[in-house]
């Protein structure tokens, strides 16, 4: 059923195909670790792993910075719900989950991550969906925490679209990112990073994207705050197109790619990193930065130069 492992923490499953991943399904209390970068061209249209009441993923799974790429479904996510022992850790997906379906909760890694623990994962999924509540990295994230982690692929949805998660309800989320474009049809909710936050904490997060649409909320980082703490965030507001600021500084390009905008953030330890060149000179977290840095010293210049 998978390429080794007996899905214990000291020794988990491991998931090196499509075929592996799409069995995670069938374990869904176990440990597993991703050992190769996975294509999922032979699967068409995903359904995610993990259902509503009572068949949530309530395992580990590492994707240990592999990516799982060329990645299609109508139903959201890789995941689709989660539950109380949920982690999810240095996972990277990459490609586009359009439906016209009128379903709620869509994310690029989680469609509904509740009481899960996320940490160094990145989505990269563009999603149009009739539905509500979609978000770059999550749909609807409720009593979780998010931590170094990122969303960046564009989000358009009838209501509750953010860059990075849909709905954020008593979540605790800490140096994060949205980078991709979210637009709402209709009335709702909308932000660049999220459409709305009812408590818990966001912390030292930012967004990019331009902000499109009609909506009963629309703000550049967050739609609504209705409850919580929003402390050192910021957005875009020449790319967003907003200047408000609920949740958030709104700062202009220039600064949001000036280090000495993001006072109380750890570029000392770091958490964070900036440089001209990667992730467009805005700031960029150091797992992800050194990811490629390393990648890049490997290939050597023949690989860059197509030799």
């Amino acid at each position: 059923m998978y390429s080794g492992g007996s899905g214990i923490e000291a020794d988990p499953y491991l998931i090196s195909n499509a075929l592996d991943l799409y069995n995670v399904r069938s374990n869904l209390t176990s440990y597993f670790t991703q050992t190769n970068d996975i294509d999922m061209t032979s699967y068409t249209d995903w359904t995610p792993i993990g259902v509503d009441n009572g068949g949530e993923f309530t395992g580990v799974f590492d994707g240990n910075y592999h990516k799982i790429f060329n990645y299609k479904s109508s139903y959201g996510g890789i995941f689709g719900y989660t539950q109380t022992g949920a982690l999810f850790q240095k996972i990277r997906i990459l490609g586009a989950s359009t439906t016209t379906a009128e379903r709620s909760n869509y994310g690029g890694l989680i469609n509904y991550a509740e009481n899960a623990t996320i940490n160094d994962c990145i989505a990269t999924v563009n999603i149009t969906t009739h539905g509500q509540v979609a978000g770059g990295l999550c749909g609807y994230i409720e009593s979780s925490t998010i931590t170094k982690s990122a969303g960046k692929g564009n989000i358009s949805s009838y209501g509750s679209v953010g860059g990075f998660a849909g709905a954020i309800v008593t979540a605790t989320i800490s140096n994060c990112y949205a980078r991709g474009n979210v637009n709402i049809v209709t009335a709702d909710y909308v932000g660049g990073f999220t459409s709305q936050i009812s408590g818990g904490s966001v912390t030292k997060c930012y967004s990019t994207g331009a902000v499109t649409g009609t909506a009963d909320s629309n703000g550049g980082f967050c739609g609504r705050l209705w409850s919580g703490t929003a402390t050192g965030n910021h957005y875009d507001s020449t790319t967003s197109g907003k200047s408000d600021t609920t949740a958030a500084t709104p700062q202009t390009t220039e600064e949001m790619k000036t280090q000495g905008t993001f006072t109380t953030w750890d570029f000392a330890t770091p958490i964070w990193l900036m440089d001209d060149i990667k992730n467009d000179g805005y700031p960029n977290l150091k797992w992800y930065y050194d990811l490629f840095s390393n990648r890049f010293q490997r290939i050597g210049l023949g690989v860059r130069l197509g030799l």
